[in-house]
């Protein structure tokens, strides 16, 4: 299904509003990756950890970039990464005031203030961000409210991150939207055989839909109509009703 077919025949589409929305939109041309290792009350980097984690960041990068090439989309990603400490305990339910902690380390008061101050300085179109902490937990994609659209504008990662991981958190930022909530979405793509990062223990192979909501092409394939069919009529309070019941306040 093209474009323009989409947009008529799901105008008002939860996932689709993820498409081109807020600061961050397509995940092509030339697009750097700020990861700040955060050091907290509770928990430290080591160099041969963050050896890892950059090693691993290098391989999820590499292998997006080849990703890219495939749908013919022109796609160049760098890393740019900080060590810094903040002084608390940095969990999920206190995550604005740990991210504004980092954020005036560098003299600014936003995280869309500092973006766009990473993307004219050294003159790219994009500049996602990742803090990573040394300790267990849920990775996650945060969505922020503004321009009334939701959207990922920043990611979260454990201790146990992996490449399948990393490029799943970041796709969130882009519009990728998860392939393995709400239920009716989770058993769909496990009857359909739906391979996607964006669904659980799948594959790192990035898939028609969320090809579509990063930018990458402008057509869907019949699984992916099956899973905007399956959800077209999920609200977007609805949605985090069953977001809050799964997994509490994310």
């Amino acid at each position: 299904m093209k474009h323009e077919e989409i947009q008529r025949r799901y105008p008002n589409h939860l996932y689709l509003s993820y498409r081109d929305a807020g600061g961050i939109k397509r995940l092509v041309g030339d697009i750097i990756v700020i990861v700040f290792f955060v050091d907290d009350a509770e928990s430290r980097w080591t160099e041969m950890d963050i050896q890892k984690y950059k090693d691993t960041q290098n391989q999820a990068m590499h292998w997006l970039m080849q990703e890219a090439l495939l749908h013919g989309v022109r796609l160049r990603l760098r890393n740019a990464y900080a060590h810094l400490t903040v002084d608390m305990d940095c969990e999920r339910d206190n995550r604005d005031e740990w991210r504004a902690a980092v954020i005036r380390q560098y003299g600014k008061e936003t995280l869309q203030e500092y973006q766009a101050y990473y993307e004219a300085k050294y003159h790219c179109d994009e500049a996602p961000i990742m803090f990573a902490f040394n300790k267990p937990f849920r990775s996650y994609a945060v969505s922020t409210y503004a321009e009334a659209q939701q959207y990922s504008e920043m990611s979260t990662i454990a201790s146990d991150f992996d490449v399948d991981t990393i490029i799943h958190e970041l796709l969130h930022q882009f519009g990728a939207r998860d392939l393995y909530f709400p239920q009716v979405v989770r058993d769909l793509v496990t009857i359909m055989g739906y391979k996607s990062v964006m669904a659980s223990g799948n594959s790192c192979e990035v898939d028609s839909l969320s090809a579509y909501l990063i930018g990458w092409t402008d057509e869907i394939d019949d699984g992916a109509v099956q899973i905007l069919e399956a959800t077209k009529h999920i609200t977007r309070q609805q949605f985090w009703d069953m977001l809050n019941a799964e997994w509490g306040n994310t």
